[in-house]
């Protein structure tokens, strides 16, 4: 709590006690003039009293001036201490006026606190949001290219491979002494001859004629043409 607002708790008290001091004043000047007028008054109660025949004492004025001043005081007693409950009370009133004041400026950093936590956490599930769509769009792509690549095995699957063969070309065929000669070109450009029987890339020429050269592998055959092996 700041000074400035403890300050402003507790000027009703002042407020109060000031006009009750003025208060006094004007009663204990009431009071002076009183006890003036008795004095004032003595002489002629004297020679009243003189004059007057004997019978029963009758109070004095200075008597009735000391009553009335010890009433006067009673109540200016009574009133000091009505003045000192209400100071007491106000005083009481003015720190829950103040302690309602701080806690509600407690309240109001509690909400700017909860509302920037809330601001915080409305931003963090935009970038969700925004992440979780990115993400969305990437498996959605690579979804696609999957399906093409899945697509493209299928096919490549269904593409009917070319039966193996011995690797080379076939030049000519020949006739040697009544048995058939070939003339094979390896892929390095070299230059080989065969003859039925012979073996060549993991491959045994079998016959030979003048349209090409037939070479077995394991129970499976393989021609090679003269037009283009």
């Amino acid at each position: 709590m700041s000074e400035q607002q403890q300050d402003s708790g507790r000027q009703p008290p002042f407020k109060w006690m000031g006009a009750g001091a003025a208060l006094f004043i004007v009663v204990l000047f009431a009071v002076a003039m009183l006890s003036t007028g008795g004095g004032q008054t003595e002489d002629s109660d004297a020679a009243a009293t003189a004059t007057e025949p004997a019978g029963e004492p009758q109070p004095s004025v200075i008597d009735l001036g000391e009553d009335r001043i010890r009433e006067i005081n009673e109540r200016l007693e009574t009133l000091a201490s009505e003045l000192l409950r209400t100071d007491l009370a106000l005083s009481e009133l003015g720190r829950e006026v103040a302690d309602i004041r701080e806690r509600s400026g407690q309240d109001k950093d509690l909400l700017s606190d909860l509302q920037r936590d809330m601001e915080r956490i409305s931003k963090s599930v935009e970038e969700l949001r925004v992440s979780g769509a990115e993400a969305s769009d990437a498996i959605s792509a690579a979804a696609g290219r999957i399906g093409s690549l899945e697509r493209h095995q299928r096919r490549a699957a269904q593409t009917v491979a070319p039966p193996p063969r011995p690797s080379g070309r076939l030049l000519t065929v020949d006739t040697w002494d009544g048995k058939p000669y070939v003339l094979i070109e390896t892929t390095g450009g070299q230059t080989i001859w065969l003859r039925p029987g012979d073996a060549y890339d993991g491959w045994r020429l079998v016959s030979a004629g003048k349209d090409g050269a037939v070479f077995e592998q394991g129970g499976r055959t393989a021609t090679l043409d003269v037009s283009g092996g």
